[in-house]
């Protein structure tokens, strides 16, 4: 009978896609694999975005399973954080099933539903916290995900970067201090979460992403990348995700001739989230006006058509749907929201970037961006046609961030520990945890 290894993803393509090619590694080695997630907020983007995740789990030949019960939610924010409260309870319940109806032998959790691990922990099977996003806790030497601060030497740069995590405390007291927050740290974190935390004997630790188990942590993402390498991170490498793009579609351009230089642009799944992304994309139209020597391949998404963004000049062509390894392959600038699955392909096709931050941990990864000298970076909300016309221009003639890119390329090959990774799952997947 094979063994089996759980991948518990957060609600979010960006956990689906870098978790793919580990699921990958370890089916080649003859273990059985299963995704488990919840719903969570997909819809806000994507009323199917939940039914697409389980779609490209099947496609790659993986059982996926559900860790939510199917009821709409409730509009009274009582009731609304009530049922928050259970939807997490069903899930940590759901996954404790799972684990003994599939006999799981290892357990990896995507960082951001960290706490679900201490299901495997009640459960006695080994797990492992895995992430795409370089997070952290508060300290002086490197900011939060949400900061666009870039770390150096200095009494000052301590000040800003303690500045910057107190700045998120902050944000969070006044979130749980409103009477849905109050309801959902009470009932879920210090009512069921911190005594079965405290019972199995593991740590709940502050962080950018609220409180997370105190677990080792496989960082899919190269040491080079970091601010600050000696956090006691375990980095692997430039890992390049299975992308979502479902081969049997058929993608071609159809206006752009192919005969100039090529950059395209997209803002990943929650580009509608994104308060000034219409404005962007329209500026984005301005600007291109301006450059016929270049050519645009923009990806809207699926919650913006052509209707929202006008006229398009000739060197210009909209998409819904991109295999974006295949076009990176073709490019020479990307100009994206700055997400790790992005810069990390970026890396690894010598491709510049141009990042306009959205959320999450999409600042910070702007200023390695930029620390790293291979790309520039702007706001969403005040970009003018100009400026962005004179961004693109540095890029695409100023040598050195190609060269950076290259040479950042060679030291994150290097440094690659990928091999050595899946064969530390391995051996925990095949120890004797009875």
């Amino acid at each position: 009978m094979s063994k089996t290894v759980l991948f518990v993803a957060a609600p979010e393509w960006n956990a689906f896609i870098y978790m793919m090619p580990v699921a990958k590694k370890l089916a080649e080695q003859g273990f059985q694999i299963i995704f488990a997630s919840i719903r969570g907020n997909v819809e806000i983007t994507n009323p199917n975005q939940f039914n697409d995740y389980k779609e490209y789990v099947f496609r790659n030949g993986f059982i996926f399973e559900s860790l939510e019960f199917d009821t709409p939610k409730p509009q009274d924010w009582i009731a609304k954080a009530q049922y928050d409260v259970n939807l997490t309870k069903t899930a940590y319940q759901r996954l404790l099933e799972l684990i003994d109806i599939y006999e799981v032998n290892l357990v990896l959790v995507e960082v951001l539903a960290s706490i679900m691990a201490l299901a495997a922990i009640e459960k006695k099977v080994p797990v492992k916290i895995l992430a795409n996003q370089i997070d952290g806790y508060p300290n002086l030497r490197v900011p939060p995900a949400g900061s666009y601060v870039i770390p150096g030497p200095g009494l000052l740069k301590k000040v800003i970067i303690g500045g910057e995590w107190l700045k998120l405390k902050l944000f969070f007291v006044l979130v749980f201090l409103s009477p849905p927050g109050l309801v959902y740290l009470w009932l879920l974190y210090i009512n069921f979460f911190y005594p079965k935390a405290k019972t199995l004997g593991v740590k709940l630790l502050f962080g950018e992403y609220f409180y997370r188990v105190d677990l080792p942590t496989f960082y899919l993402v190269p040491r080079k990348l970091d601010f600050d390498g000696l956090l006691g991170h375990n980095y692997i490498g430039l890992t390049i995700g299975v992308s979502p793009y479902n081969s049997n579609q058929t993608f071609k351009l159809n206006k752009l001739t192919g005969n100039k230089p090529l950059i395209y642009c997209s803002l990943g799944t929650y580009a509608s989230t994104y308060k000034y992304s219409k404005r962007f994309y329209q500026v984005m139209i301005e600007t291109f006006n301006e450059l016929p020597e270049y050519e645009l391949l923009l990806n809207l998404g699926k919650n913006y058509s052509s209707y929202d963004i006008g006229p398009l000049p000739e060197n210009v062509e909209l998409c819904q749907f991109v295999p974006q390894l295949e076009v990176l392959e073709k490019a020479v600038l990307m100009i994206c929201q700055g997400g790790m699955n992005t810069i990390k392909e970026c890396i690894y096709y010598q491709v510049p970037l141009l990042v306009f931050p959205g959320h999450s941990d999409q600042p910070s990864n702007s200023a390695r961006v930029v620390n790293q000298g291979i790309g520039l970076r702007g706001k969403l909300a005040n970009i003018s046609a100009k400026k962005l016309g004179m961004m693109i221009t540095e890029l695409l003639t100023n040598p050195s961030y190609g060269h950076n890119i290259a040479k950042l390329k060679e030291i994150c090959q290097q440094e690659d520990r990928q091999p050595e990774f899946i064969e530390e799952l391995i051996r925990l997947a095949n120890q004797d945890n009875s």
